[in-house]
């Protein structure tokens, strides 16, 4: 329209269906929403995608991307590439950390014996105490790293943890 380009892909579920890329080529911008969150950490639960590993992979589609300047959505600033790389790197620890937790805690290790009646309370417990492990694992290195790491770091483990778990 008007000698101007936009190129409308859609790269699966992700974030919720629907959710498109938007690219205008000639200026080297893609938009894609609720996806990628430049210097933050993504909200919560993923944005509260509907595909967690959906959308995990479709930031690695951006990074293979050719674009100068990301519009992201919802945070104060454009990304670069090294945006989209350190959130690669943070979901690649995140899901390892999550994977190790998992692996590593026992559901019923210190519950109370008058709780091991309740299997509701054995697991919730299980849950909370593989998220521990995980936030701990990724604290020393990304709180200082992503802004309101504190905040979310909890949502994002517990979002990992089901994900890996149940799927």
């Amino acid at each position: 329209v008007g000698g101007k380009t936009l190129e409308l892909s859609y790269h699966g579920v992700g974030h919720l269906p629907g959710n498109i890329f938007i690219s205008a080529p000639k200026q080297k911008v893609l938009m894609v929403i609720d996806t990628v969150f430049p210097r933050w950490m993504p909200w919560r639960r993923f944005a509260v995608a509907q595909d967690v590993l959906g959308s995990m992979a479709q930031v690695e589609e951006i990074a293979k991307m050719d674009w100068t300047t990301l519009v992201a959505g919802h945070v104060e600033r454009t990304g670069t590439h090294e945006d989209v790389d350190t959130q690669i790197a943070f979901y690649h620890d995140l899901k390892d950390a999550a994977g190790k937790a998992l692996a590593s805690t026992k559901p019923g290790e210190g519950v109370a014996a008058a709780d091991m009646g309740n299997p509701w309370a054995v697991f919730d417990n299980y849950i909370d105490r593989v998220v521990v492990r995980c936030v701990d694992t990724l604290s020393p290195k990304w709180q200082s790293r992503l802004a309101a790491f504190d905040v979310y770091i909890w949502d994002q483990c517990y979002s990992m943890e089901q994900t890996l778990r149940i799927e």
